[in-house]
């Protein structure tokens, strides 16, 4: 769903009510009165930033706001309740409005919404420090094998096919035995690349066409070796690229 331009914003937004009686409320941090733009999550946080940070960072964002030398002066709601909640908007504007930070610090969730809000509008600066982040491993607190998830998030096969033997030698430590996990927890011990050992969270931080690729690549079968793995990472590839081909 697309997020809604409205009319021309002036004090006292956090004090509005939206069409289903909830109260909006201030963000902590971006609440500047003097911003010309006002951002509604949607949960109702209200973000006021100011117009240049955002049409500079997307030409979604510049065709929604015009880039008229008098400012944007708008109010932008967001509709998409998975999607563009308070946390993922905060984290996004954290990342257009200052320099890149520490974006293993970012909870799992919140990094994965951040790379699909940042597809959405097109940031595309960011989505390139994002990837360069995934394809260089100095200095990152992130283990290899989530940063082959972040590939596929970020739809970059070259850098998922290089990461996908290494990253499937790493198991899942937090879970439950496999006599007692159901479809919602990972299987302690398997392979993160092992589908029918991961959870239906995990499932859903892969795109649909990675998902598909790794179940055809791997036949739902565990290679015992780095050998058969990149056996794999070669099949997968493949199958990624005859999807896209389509």
């Amino acid at each position: 769903m697309s997020p809604k331009k409205k009319s021309v914003v002036g004090k006292g937004i956090g004090d509005k009510v939206d069409k289903d009686g909830d109260a909006r409320k201030n963000d902590d941090v971006y609440k500047d009165e003097d911003a010309d733009v006002v951002l509604v999550s949607s949960d109702n946080t209200v973000f006021r930033v100011h117009g240049f940070y955002l049409m500079a960072a997307s030409p979604v964002f510049r065709d929604m706001l015009g880039s008229s030398t008098s400012g944007a002066n708008g109010e932008v709601e967001f509709t998409d309740e998975k999607l563009e909640c308070a946390t993922t908007i905060r984290a996004l504007l954290d990342y257009i409005c200052k320099p890149f930070g520490d974006f293993d610090s970012l909870p799992c969730d919140t990094r994965f919404s951040l790379i699909r809000v940042a597809e959405k509008y097109d940031c595309s600066v960011l989505l390139q420090a994002i990837t360069l982040h995934t394809e260089h491993s100095v200095g990152s607190k992130t283990h290899l094998w989530e940063r082959f998830f972040y590939a596929c998030a970020l739809d970059n096969i070259e850098v998922a096919h290089r990461l996908l033997p290494a990253a499937a030698g790493f198991t899942w430590s937090s879970g439950l035995a496999e006599d007692i996990a159901s479809v919602n927890q990972n299987i302690t011990g398997a392979s993160v690349l092992d589908i029918t050992s991961m959870s239906s969270a995990w499932m859903d931080y892969l795109p649909r066409k990675y998902l598909l690729a790794l179940i055809r690549a791997s036949r739902l079968r565990v290679p015992s070796n780095l050998e058969s793995w990149s056996a794999v990472a070669d099949e997968f590839k493949k199958q990624v690229n005859l999807q896209n081909t389509k």
